[in-house]
């Protein structure tokens, strides 16, 4: 599955790897997700050729979001066959969408140069709900130094202080188009516990006293590196809290990122930020040498 979904991603326009492991993770521990009920193989005689995969999050107390995608390896493409997957996907979500809140939608998303899925989508009468960009900084030369306001420090991130970290995160990322209930439920707590993203001894993070004041949880992808013949680090899943915003706690955090993934062997940084971003981090990361690679949209429709 791991192998499919990189192969298939990477004809959509997009480099990215799920490793088995993550893969895994995602399913362990939960009782709303099941790999027996989720996952739809496609096989022809003896050979997996895709997959179909969805899911159903709770976006709030009274609305169900339904994602659906469809891996398919590129040659076995134009035949029908992710089209009429998807549309088994279809059905199947609608079930669980009438046994569920009363309001719902079907959600996915594609990069927004022509590829195959985006195509598919638009078939499907999927239409753009929002958009996020992924930005590189294409070298770590030069790196601005930027100093902590008085009063914060650095220093390491330990076990002990993850529910801290993730319960800052939830509140930080609220007014995101993509927050939704179920990503910071006690499941996906535990699954990001476990996650091979999970890089503590690469993070940046800055307190006040006890207090997270700000945080960027940076992390290397070995495989996705060795894959893609490159040296990426990402510096990603970034906040700050509101009483020490616009007061340069970001910048230097980013600075001192960059410095640790250039240290560890890197040569380029990646972050994903939406498009519409009002809190001024598109304009952040770009002073901070960030260029935007690629434009994702996702896509909404209602349910029939």
């Amino acid at each position: 599955m791991s192998d499919i979904s990189q192969k298939s991603w990477l004809a959509d326009g997009f480099e990215w790897i799920q490793t088995g492991e993550d893969i895994e993770n995602h399913y362990i521990d939960t009782q709303d997700r099941d790999p027996f009920k989720d996952i739809t193989l496609i096989e022809i005689g003896a050979r997996t050729i895709g997959y179909g995969e969805v899911s159903v999050e709770k976006s709030d107390a009274d609305t169900l979001i339904l994602w659906n995608f469809v891996h398919l390896l590129p040659e076995w493409r134009g035949k029908g066959i992710r089209e009429a997957v998807f549309e088994f996907n279809e059905k199947e979500l609608v079930k669980r969408a009438r046994k569920g809140g009363p309001r719902s939608h079907f959600q996915t998303w594609a990069n927004d140069a022509p590829n195959d899925w985006k195509s598919l989508l638009l078939d499907k009468e999927f239409r753009p709900s929002w958009d996020a960009l992924e930005m590189v900084r294409s070298d770590l030369d030069d790196i601005p130094n930027y100093n902590l306001p008085n009063g914060l420090e650095v220093r390491p991130v330990t076990p002990v202080d993850y529910r801290h970290v993730w319960e800052g995160m939830r509140d930080a990322y609220k007014e995101e188009p993509w927050f939704t209930e179920s990503k910071f439920d006690e499941a996906s707590y535990r699954a990001w516990v476990s996650s091979s993203d999970l890089c503590p001894e690469l993070w940046q993070a800055a307190w006040d006293g006890t207090r997270l004041a700000g945080i960027v949880q940076n992390f290397i992808k070995k495989q996705e590196n060795e894959a893609f013949n490159r040296r990426r680090g990402h510096t990603e899943r970034i906040f700050v809290a509101p009483s020490w915003q616009r007061k340069g706690v970001a910048k230097a955090l980013i600075s001192r990122s960059l410095r640790v993934l250039r240290d560890n062997g890197m040569e380029d940084a990646t972050l994903d930020v939406v498009a519409e971003n009002v809190s001024g981090a598109l304009n952040l990361y770009r002073s901070m040498g960030y260029k935007e690679i690629h434009h994702f949209t996702f896509y909404r429709k209602p349910i029939p």
